[in-house]
């Protein structure tokens, strides 16, 4: 079985999902429930996928980013409300346990099957978004710089998330967490399920119309 119930009772094929299935208020409901870091946070609520998408999408915002590109940090993680937040603990040791019970090669093949399965989601949630042409690299401006840019914002708002909603971590993190300094701008909160649900599609919202002006000029 590769597919998967929605919310709503819409089949969702893992392998070959369809843009015209995609449902936003479906996503930003499970990203608002996602718990980031497995739910090994503190605080009255757990710290959704949802609410670090908004975070990454107000950071690129803050630092003068074009829209398409805030747009993109918004979306970033969308692929997970269909496939899971797999952490960065959790690959390295799948791909760590392939090597030791496999064979040579073996973990390589596993890091790209976990790539390659959330592109996969990428593909028809981007295009539902209206973003085919960034998704193809044909973007007018540069895809490059902006992938890059989506990057270092979320970096940064790891580093900021592990420092407000994490005990104190037992060993240091990965180095580019532990060189990251937080923005000023962000405020890493405790947002109930509703709150970061609601903030996601608030801005999500205002990227569709931005993009129905665009079309109209």
């Amino acid at each position: 079985m590769t597919w998967m119930q929605t919310r709503k009772g819409r089949r969702w094929d893992l392998l070959n999902p369809r843009a015209s299935d995609v449902d936003f208020d479906e996503i930003a409901h499970s990203l608002s429930v996602l718990p980031r870091f497995l739910g090994h946070t503190i605080g009255t609520n757990p710290y959704s996928v949802a609410e670090h998408c908004v975070h990454v999408h107000d950071l690129l915002l803050a630092v003068g980013s074009q829209p398409w590109v805030c747009f993109w940090g918004l979306l970033h993680d969308a692929h997970e409300a269909y496939i899971g937040d797999f952490t960065a603990p959790v690959k390295s040791a799948l791909v760590v346990a392939a090597e030791e019970l496999g064979q040579a090669g073996d973990g390589r093949i596993v890091a790209q099957a976990l790539k390659g399965l959330a592109m996969i989601q990428d593909v028809p949630i981007f295009d539902a978004a209206g973003l085919t042409d960034l998704r193809k690299n044909q973007h007018p401006k540069n895809v490059t710089a902006a992938r890059n840019l989506v990057k270092w914002a979320d970096t940064h708002l790891l580093a900021a998330e592990r420092n407000a909603r994490m005990s104190t971590p037992p060993e240091p993190w990965p180095v580019d967490v532990e060189v990251s300094e937080p923005h000023a701008s962000i405020t890493v909160g405790d947002w109930t399920a509703e709150e970061a649900r609601e903030a996601w599609l608030m801005r999500f919202r205002a990227h569709q119309d931005i993009k129905a002006q665009e079309a109209v000029a």
